[in-house]
């Protein structure tokens, strides 16, 4: 099992199996059935969340030796930030995403509710700085050599810009140009964006696992 979590391609198949699964969704059910199944605030988006609290968990319980305790911590912060944008919670609070500039801009919004948000951006981004500087450099090196931790965050990075074209596409066509996607193409959108956005926390997992592993192999006697 150990061979097998360890490989480098084991990242970049299991996504791939969850396309082939996403996409033979599409082909074979209703519309209207895969659009209700994958649904916001449904089964799939609420197991999501559930996966980033035990991607945290497996975070601090399997920390590697390579992940130091400020790096789990903004691993910790950032992961809290990608389960609370899949509860909407990032709209909570003035009823819109405090990533949009109006937000910024709009006089309605209470002065407080600007406050928490730059709060929480300046941590996430500090989070995200830290990580970078840390880490950055001895991951291209790790990507040369095609090394599994590596090759699973690239697939996870991969992963998150396909879930967010998924998810964007099609509402940035309908502000924009007012184009409203049939049935057929929202159901395709959809049948790809939740699934990939599920398997992000366990892509972190299994980075996790693999650091582990790989530590645990190089302080065996």
């Amino acid at each position: 099992m150990d061979k097998l979590l360890c490989r480098a391609g084991f990242a970049p198949q299991l996504v791939l199996l969850v396309a082939v699964i996403s996409l033979t969704n599409w082909l074979f059910l209703p519309y209207e059935t895969t659009i209700m199944l994958f649904e916001e605030s449904g089964l799939i988006e609420n197991a999501t969340v559930f996966l980033y609290y035990l991607a945290i968990i497996a975070i601090w319980l399997f920390r590697p030796p390579a992940l130091n305790r400020l790096s789990a911590a903004a691993l910790h912060i950032i992961l809290t930030a990608m389960a609370a944008r899949e509860l909407d919670l990032h709209k909570r609070l003035a009823d819109m995403s405090l990533l949009k500039l109006r937000f910024w801009t709009n006089s309605g919004t209470p002065w407080l509710a600007k406050v928490e948000a730059a709060v929480i951006l300046l941590l996430i981004i500090a989070a995200i700085a830290y990580l970078a500087k840390t880490h950055a450099r001895g991951f291209f090196a790790q990507i040369r050599r095609a090394e599994p931790v590596a090759v699973t965050i690239l697939t996870f990075f991969i992963t998150l810009v396909v879930s967010k074209l998924a998810d964007r596409s099609l509402g940035v066509l309908r502000e924009v140009f007012g184009y409203i996607a049939p049935d057929w193409l929202m159901a395709l959108g959809q049948s790809f964006e939740e699934p990939f956005e599920m398997i992000l926390p366990l892509l972190i997992m299994l980075a996790v696992m693999q650091a582990a592993l790989g530590g645990r192999r190089n302080v065996a006697p």
